[in-house]
């Protein structure tokens, strides 16, 4: 038998058990990650589902971490989509939050993918870090 991958690579041959009534099971363990698209996908499924077509025009990804949370390994993914209601960030902050990197007029939130599964952990809401002025 021939082992493939999904990317249709052959790495070597697993030997057909001669008698199958002795047949014991492989002593080995694949570990499969997560990658970071599947990630991604995962984060973006999860806001359009729980937020709504309205909270989720325009979704763009902004960031991917790699993490650890509680011992199981996780992509961080920051998300924004346009903001449809409410003071947007230029109003409270004006030019500062152009200069911070903020799109005024988005909501940015982190997403928490395990590794492991693909599922999506947390959600969470981001806010833009002033600095100090002291």
């Amino acid at each position: 038998m021939m082992l493939r991958f999904c990317n249709g690579a052959s790495y070597g041959r697993i030997p057909a058990p001669h008698n199958t009534a002795s047949a014991r099971p492989v002593d080995a363990i694949l570990a499969v990650m997560v990658d970071i698209k599947a990630a991604v996908t995962s984060a973006i499924d999860f806001a359009k589902s729980s937020l709504g077509p309205n909270r989720t025009a325009d979704i763009r990804l902004e960031e991917v971490e790699s993490s650890v949370v509680d011992g199981t390994p996780v992509w961080l993914i920051t998300l924004s989509a346009a903001a449809d209601d409410g003071p947007s960030i230029s109003f409270a902050l004006g030019g500062l939050a152009t200069v911070l990197g903020a799109d005024a007029a988005r909501e940015y939130k982190v997403f928490t993918v395990s590794k492991n599964s693909g599922d999506v952990l947390s959600m969470k809401i981001r806010l833009v870090a002033i600095p100090s002025t002291q």
